[in-house]
């Protein structure tokens, strides 16, 4: 893969390729032709899609958010890199229902939905771009006795609780990611070293209970390097554009 500036298109999980400590307030993106000010990484540019799951990639059915998408993808130069970010709100949200209202084992539902991402991702390839897939990661775990803070801030429900949540977000995420690896395209995953290091259980690595934070840009360089990409994480001594 040939090495050139890397754009990141997604949901708000972007933020950890903007060089900004996390969370930052991400804008909702206006004109598709750029990329935000706030974008410090000399080697990535990223495009907020507002909610954009993996489900809504799909191609030629174009949803809202996949027409999004592809509007800022077009206005990138032919040949680039595209780390496309998507994943986690389908695992946060509804591969998790599907499985608990009892319409699907989590392992079809997760494969259903990576079926329709693919159609999308297949896409990007043939209008003649480089895309490397984002797999989604889990949350910050943390304890029962914090369950109302939560279930506002994630959206877990009444019946279950805090473990029975996690336990299944991190059954979607683990399967997502294993599927996302059987794909034939490059794939950056945080998700072995998280594990492996309990950063779920380590507050100093989240900006949220839902994004990770800046203590995780030291991870990326060895992730890229798997698929061939050197990163220096170089930033710029200002934001670039006012």
């Amino acid at each position: 893969m040939k090495e050139n500036k890397i754009h990141v298109i997604g949901d708000s999980h972007i933020m950890l390729f903007t060089g900004q400590r996390c969370p930052y307030l991400l804008k909702i993106p206006i004109d598709i032709v750029y990329p935000h000010p706030y974008d410090l990484y000399k080697e990535f540019d990223t495009y907020f899609c507002v909610l954009l799951r993996a489900f809504h990639l799909m191609y030629p059915e174009q949803l809202p958010q996949a027409s999004n998408f592809f509007n800022i993808l077009n206005n990138r130069p032919v040949g680039d890199t595209i780390l496309i970010v998507v994943g986690e709100i389908d695992c946060r949200a509804p591969l998790v229902n599907l499985v608990r209202k009892g319409l699907s084992p989590m392992k079809d539902a997760v494969e259903k939905c990576i079926e329709r991402y693919m159609t999308g991702v297949n896409r990007v390839k043939e209008l003649g771009y480089n895309p490397i897939l984002f797999s989604p990661t889990p949350n910050q775990y943390v304890t029962e006795d914090r369950h109302e803070i939560i279930a506002s801030a994630i959206g877990i429900p009444k019946d279950l609780t805090v473990k029975d949540w996690f336990d299944l977000k991190n059954e979607a995420v683990i399967y997502f990611n294993k599927i996302l690896n059987q794909t034939n395209y490059p794939v950056v995953s945080l998700i072995d070293w998280i594990f492996k290091e309990n950063i779920q259980y380590d507050s100093s690595y989240w900006g949220d209970l839902i994004h990770l934070g800046e203590k995780v840009w030291c991870q990326l360089p060895k992730e890229f390097e798997k698929i061939g990409i050197n990163l220096t994480l170089e930033k710029y001594n200002v934001e670039r554009r006012s």
